[in-house]
């Protein structure tokens, strides 16, 4: 590590050189090309611009007096800072042996709980993370800012807080609280940057339950994860099968792909290749910001879908005005064009200051490094954690047959790993597990759903469920389907699990007909009111000399414009499910009136054969078994869809704003920046603000917000 005063002179040198290269570009643009315009790269200029402030700031910190970092310190975000803090903090004194033949001499897990703990301790599920977040799940008194699954945990919600106490924690290896690569070695009092050691999926998950040791959880109600979170669940399971009660598994995936390992390693890769980077020694100054940003925009193409951005913003062109007939057409631009190029510019940009880069790269390398089939076990020397003889025996499963495989074909051709994979999951072979697939996630396909479903059932399960979601919100369905991920998930828990039931009355096929009819009339309100302000814009711009006030307006009712047709297809895909609803009910109907009929001709006819004893009514009884068959089929599809019918969720309006903001579609789950002196940076705008200089428009704009 540098020393306080050569890291000064280091930055100061870089911040010369730096300064004065622009000068020297410019010198020989004006001698040789001055017959021609300076090209304008507005994204390039950005990067130098926050490197700039960034830079200054680090400079300004070198020259004041050197603080040596404490152990308390560390990159964690502003809302950890509270006093007290809004998350609890574990600290684990002894030594935790890694999986790659390293260990950490100690470790801190940071957490946060939801609901009340039982006085047996037997309603916990442990929540897993995905790569980035936080233990921030969901808004607390502590800490009142939403939580990257607010929506999924709560009173009667898919983690009902009413039943269970919820535990969440970051994962170590993160820099949201536990220790990680940004925190301090104690055995050098330096940040661990990559000297911190690899860690695993396993090592995770040991961590986690040291910390049920800590809190005195013997037995987990159920594991539960999505994305890395997901394969989480899976290590827990396997890992402590005598204390997991159930497995949730959300887009996840037993045995990381090639293809998920090559879209994380591309992220590494451009982060890797920033200078800043350092060989991941950057904390005494520039965090390599750069390659954060582009590496979050890979991440977030494999995060979504094509059709969603097709719906979203389609081939728009950013500030695309129709021109008239007299004028020449719009001329693109290299940085930042189309909608959905600004769209990714903002998500990097959001998220470049507010995760640690180490963190990145080794959390990342767990995931790639998850293998559950049973060659790659063997080769990593591990096995599962033998029950103590003085820990109560879980009680058996109910005595089940194999259930066949219903809910998706057998593959015609089964990956050549499969069996490895099935003998891989045997302690999983007993454990009650839901595993839910996205059909358009590209990061975790359904086909590795299908294949851990299918290995789980080869293992011997024969409680395993699973559903495929559709939508088109890719690998983040988990984060946005609030009522068919978390429907489900509660169905699943309370009818096949064992989960003991709701006191609220089950909701009907017809509740979710007529909740559908309810948000159609509320959306049909909200396009007549938008029609109303679209005439209203029309009629401003009319009044209005062309010039900044008038592109404003402009911007205000392309805005509004993006917001109808939004819900104008919302409307669409209402009507649609609307319709496939009404047709199961009556098709239901249907079926119970044929069942009515049947069993009044198998009444008649068993009176006849007493009479007369010449009657034969086999075929009669057996068509009946074949129609009680359906029934039980169709009650069961009624009640699935009553319960979880893929009805989109009213729209919130602050949510919709964000969403037809090009430069700020979406919120960022994990708060503000780490680097909390650093996050002073203002968000990068690619083209200065227009002053209205009309008094008339400058009046029309600030009232029509």
């Amino acid at each position: 590590m540098l020393s306080p005063s050569s890291s000064s002179r280091a930055l100061l040198a870089s911040l010369l050189r730096r300064s004065w290269r622009p000068r020297s570009r410019g010198l020989r643009w004006s001698s040789h090309c001055a017959a021609n315009p300076q090209p304008s790269f507005p994204c390039v200029d950005a990067h130098a611009a926050r490197e700039s402030r960034l830079l200054a700031v680090s400079t300004s910190r070198a020259l004041e007096t050197p603080i040596r970092p404490s152990a308390d310190s560390g990159p964690e975000p502003p809302y950890a800072r509270p006093s007290p803090l809004s998350y609890n903090v574990y600290r684990h004194p002894y030594p935790l042996q890694l999986t790659y033949g390293a260990s950490l001499r100690s470790f801190d897990v940071a957490y946060e709980t939801w609901g009340t703990l039982s006085p047996t301790r037997d309603n916990v599920i442990l929540l897993h993370t995905g790569l980035s977040a936080s233990s921030h799940a969901a808004s607390t008194s502590l800490n009142p800012a939403e939580g990257w699954w607010e929506k999924f945990i709560g009173p009667g919600r898919a983690l009902d807080t009413d039943q269970f106490f919820i535990i969440c924690t970051n994962v170590i290896g993160g820099c949201y609280g536990s220790t990680g690569p940004s925190s301090i070695d104690p055995t050098t009092g330096e940040r661990y940057a990559t000297r911190f050691p690899i860690v695993s999926i396993f090592d995770m998950v040991k961590a986690q339950f040291a910390l049920l040791d800590h809190l005195r959880v013997e037995r987990l109600y159920a594991s539960v994860g999505s994305s890395m979170g997901a394969m989480q669940s899976l290590a827990a399971g396997w890992l402590f099968p005598h204390r997991v009660g159930k497995i949730v598994s959300i887009s996840g995936t037993a045995r990381s792909s090639p293809g998920s390992i090559a879209m994380r390693y591309a992220q590494r890769s451009v982060l890797m290749a920033d200078p800043n980077w350092n060989n991941g020694f950057y904390y005494d100054g520039l965090p390599p910001h750069t390659g954060m940003k582009l590496a979050r925009q890979i991440a977030t193409i494999t995060y979504r879908s094509g059709p969603e951005w097709d719906l979203r913003f389609g081939r728009k062109l950013r500030n695309d005005h129709q021109s008239t007939s007299g004028e020449s057409p719009r001329s693109p631009a290299l940085c930042p064009d189309f909608l959905i190029e600004t769209y990714l510019d903002h998500q990097g940009e959001q998220f470049c200051l507010k995760y640690d880069a180490n963190s990145l790269l080794y959390v990342s390398k767990a995931m790639d490094l998850f293998d559950l089939t049973l060659p790659a076990i063997k080769q990593l020397g591990l096995s599962p954690v033998e029950q103590p003889s003085s820990s109560p025996t879980p009680p058996p499963p109910e005595a089940k047959t194999k259930a066949p495989l219903k809910s998706h074909p057998p593959p015609v051709n089964p990956p050549l790993h499969l069996p490895d994979l099935a003998e891989g999951l045997q302690p999983l072979a007993s454990m009650p597990t839901l595993v839910l697939g996205v059909q358009s996630d590209i990061l975790f396909p359904v086909e590795q759903q299908r294949e851990l479903v299918d290995a789980l059932r080869m293992a011997g399960n024969s409680q395993v469920s699973y559903f495929e979601l559709g939508g088109v919100w890719g690998h983040d369905t988990f984060l946005l389907d609030v009522l068919n991920v978390g429907a489900l998930r509660t169905a699943i828990m309370n009818r096949i699990f064992g989960t003991s039931a709701s006191k609220k009355p089950k909701p009907t096929l017809q509740d979710a007909i007529n909740t559908t009819d309810a948000r159609v009339a509320s959306i049909e309100v909200k396009i007549k009111k938008l029609d109303g302000e679209l005439m209203r814009y029309k009629e401003q711009m009319a009044k209005m000399r062309n010039g900044p006030g008038k592109s404003a307006i402009q911007q205000r009712a392309l805005r509004v414009l993006q917001q109808k047709k939004m819900y104008e297809s919302q409307l669409n895909q209402l009507a649609q499910q609307s319709f496939n609803m009404e047709s199961a009910a009556l098709a239901t109907e249907n079926l119970r009136n044929t069942m009515a009929t049947v069993d009044a001709m198998k009444t008649a006819n068993k009176e006849l054969r007493r009479q007369y004893g010449k009657i034969d009514i086999d075929k009669i009884e057996n068509v009946q078994f074949e129609l009680e068959d359906l029934l039980e089929q169709a009650n069961e599809v009624q009640e699935s869809l009553g319960r979880s019918y893929a009805v989109p969720d009213e729209i919130d309006e602050a949510d919709l704003e964000a969403e037809l903001d090009a430069l700020a579609l979406e919120g960022e789950e994990e708060g503000p920046s780490y680097l909390a002196d650093l996050n002073k940076v203002p968000d990068f705008v690619d083209e200065p603000p227009v002053e209205v200089q009309e008094p008339a428009a400058k009046e029309a704009v600030e009232t029509t917000g």
